[in-house]
């Protein structure tokens, strides 16, 4: 199980850094709003806890999602004009601010599905849509290694301690921004503020995602079970998850034809 644990995030980061420089930062970023970090988490909650205890804190998860939203439009908005640690600073207090009254609010399933939703389509209302050409910067091995690190660091915390703190505050952890976090300061400090902005919109798309998932895993989980539910939570986040990859499609084709229709 410790291998799992040190093995598969830091995995996940390295193909999630890896597509973005293969592909662009919109689709790096949208790959990093999907529950790739946490799914792996969930999954040992709810062999280690039992589906009951993963359930719950799926449901904290949830509450919290917000406190994402926020830290990720904070850091966008702040990393075209100040230096990383600043902005990781900044971004990081305001996740502070509002994940932990989000996760003691503890809102019931549907209204924190509805709230997560609302504050998604008003972070991507405040972050700017720009363009950053696929390929255009480099990826240092030694910021791989240090993603890869820094992925299995929170993944060995969060599950271990789970006994102690419980399934509110193990939610909290949960949906601490490990990808935000990690893919936001090395793409900032190695690739520049832009290339993060366009990064962290882009895990806007992906975070729709993400809220769906921790939604289902949270009906389902309690009642099909551990196969069940997390087939019937990846089966939902998937479908929102290409239906988002879609739009950006189509919002950057539009911004290629703008030029076109200008000549």
């Amino acid at each position: 199980m410790l291998a799992l644990k040190l093995v598969l995030v830091p995995t996940i980061l390295a193909l999630v850094s890896m597509a973005g420089r293969r592909w662009g930062p919109a689709v790096g970023g949208w790959l990093g709003g999907f529950p790739l970090v946490a799914c792996p988490i969930f999954v040992l909650l709810s062999i280690e806890q039992g589906p009951r205890f993963a359930a719950d804190t799926a449901a904290a998860t949830l509450s919290a999602v917000g406190g994402t939203v926020v830290y990720v439009t904070a850091y966008a908005r702040l990393c075209v004009r100040a230096p990383w640690l600043a902005t990781v600073t900044a971004a990081l207090a305001a996740w502070l601010a509002s994940a932990i009254p989000l996760v003691l609010l503890a809102l019931p399933p549907v209204p924190a599905l509805a709230f997560t939703a609302l504050t998604l389509a008003l972070g991507k209302k405040v972050v700017p849509e720009v363009t950053f050409p696929p390929g255009a910067t480099g990826l240092p091995r030694s910021e791989l290694v240090l993603r890869m690190l820094a992925g299995a660091a929170v993944t060995v915390l969060i599950t271990g301690l789970s006994d102690a703190v419980g399934s509110t505050w193990t939610g909290l952890m949960a949906v601490f921004p490990t990808m935000g976090l990690v893919l936001a300061v090395c793409s900032h400090r190695a690739q520049g503020g832009q290339y993060a902005q366009v990064l962290l919109r882009g895990m806007l798309n992906g975070l729709f995602a993400f809220t769906t998932f921790c939604f289902a895993l949270t009906v389902a989980l309690p009642r099909l079970g551990i196969v069940g539910g997390f087939a019937a939570a990846l089966g939902a986040a998937g479908a929102v998850h290409w239906y988002s990859l879609g739009r950006i499609r189509r919002a950057a084709m539009t911004r290629a034809m703008v030029p076109e229709r200008a000549g």
